[in-house]
């Protein structure tokens, strides 16, 4: 379980590392822009299945679960997201983040990171920006349907409480999209992922297309970057100074000793001074 204590890892590579360090920022990038082709939409399927099972309803719920359905096939609100481990030494993650081991392992204290986490709860005072971290729940396919018909009948009993529909549409939208983004399928379970979540106000990001005055909700600028033929829009969020704890060089890392004393003396002394840089133990080449 996840506590303020714990430290959760990112693994990147050497250039990413030093990008984070000197800058004190981590990148938190469109959803649809990661690894897993089912990121965010992984539940229209299954949603769809559910609403065409759902019976006995009257005619003001049968519209409730309808627009469920198809705001949440048609939505354009993805959040932009960081990816963590548990786990500070894990091969899979050297392969795919750490440039094949090459790369570094950053370990954050989550408990220095002013977050909301699923249950709505305020660690530190997180101000303006409302960071979400959480870990991932892994679930088998199977299961998907079972918790989609908890959300839609968790809708269903709020209306029927407010006599509300827009309550009740609005809280179902949001439980998917949350579930969209805190859990994946079990095929991913070894990861161990932690995931740092940003919701953006899309007002303030269409409202130049549009013509519209902004509402200036956003408090991060939005940016953009290259990753060969792809354009990729993300978030720089400013960490706390002391958020860095521990340094994992990866298997494969050559970074010279000295060099990296250097450049976190001037960066980033804390880690120096608690002497958190250590070695993977994965005999990898």
């Amino acid at each position: 379980m996840l506590t303020n204590d714990s430290i959760i890892y990112h693994y990147c590579s050497v250039a990413v590392f030093q990008k984070i360090i000197e800058t004190n920022t981590i990148w938190l990038t469109h959803a649809r822009q990661t690894n897993d082709v089912d990121e965010g939409i992984r539940y229209i399927k299954p949603l769809q299945s559910v609403v065409n099972s759902m019976s006995n309803l009257s005619a003001e719920e049968k519209s409730i679960v309808n627009s469920i359905l198809k705001e949440h096939k048609e939505r354009v609100e993805f959040p932009y997201i960081g990816c963590f481990s548990t786990k500070s030494d894990l091969l899979s993650q050297w392969r795919a983040y750490g440039d094949d081991g090459k790369g570094v392992a950053i370990g954050f204290e989550v408990g220095k990171i002013p977050h909301y986490d699923l249950l709505k709860k305020e660690h530190g005072n997180c101000g303006d920006i409302p960071i979400i971290i959480d870990e991932i729940a892994y679930d088998e396919k199977n299961n998907e349907v079972t918790f989609i018909e908890k959300i839609i009948q968790a809708c269903l009993l709020i209306y029927r409480k407010t006599n509300n529909m827009n309550h009740a549409i609005s809280a179902g939208v949001q439980g998917l999209n949350l579930l969209s983004v805190f859990s994946k399928n079990v095929d991913f379970e070894e990861e161990n992922e932690v995931r740092m979540a940003y919701f953006p106000c899309y007002f303030d990001l269409i409202a130049n297309l549009s013509e519209l005055p902004t509402i200036n909700a956003n408090k991060m600028e939005l940016k953009f970057r290259t990753n060969r033929d792809k354009l990729i829009s993300y978030y720089e969020f400013n960490l706390p100074q002391n958020a860095i704890q521990r340094i994992v060089l990866g298997p494969k890392c050559s970074i010279d000793k000295n060099q990296l004393t250097l450049f976190l003396n001037k960066y980033s002394p804390d880690v120096r001074r608690k002497n958190g840089i250590v070695k993977s133990n994965i005999t990898y080449r």
